[in-house]
């Protein structure tokens, strides 16, 4: 069996992909992944959220969570009130 024969799905070259096209970015590593990491940790410190920097970066959640994360950021907890459990609650 030929490398033709072989698969099945056409190839795209580049000038067929459409530049719109979202694709998956990695994260950068090394000394650029940590400069990146202390920026969002500076900005999350100061009271950003994670989908804020989301949008600001165009990183996914679970990317900018690593990031935080790699950078020892202390992650706040979800938003909204807390509930009381009902026999706590005063009458």
């Amino acid at each position: 069996m030929s490398d033709t024969e072989h698969s099945s799905r056409p190839q795209a070259d580049a000038s067929e992909l459409d530049a719109g096209a979202t694709r998956a970015r990695r994260l950068p590593r090394g000394p650029e992944r940590d400069q990146l990491a202390a920026a969002l940790k500076e900005k999350y410190d100061a009271g950003a959220t994670i989908r804020n920097l989301m949008k600001e970066t165009g990183r996914s959640y679970g990317g900018v969570h690593g990031l935080l994360t790699d950078a020892k950021t202390s992650l706040r907890g979800r938003g909204g009130a807390r509930r009381v459990p009902s026999n706590d609650r005063q009458a």
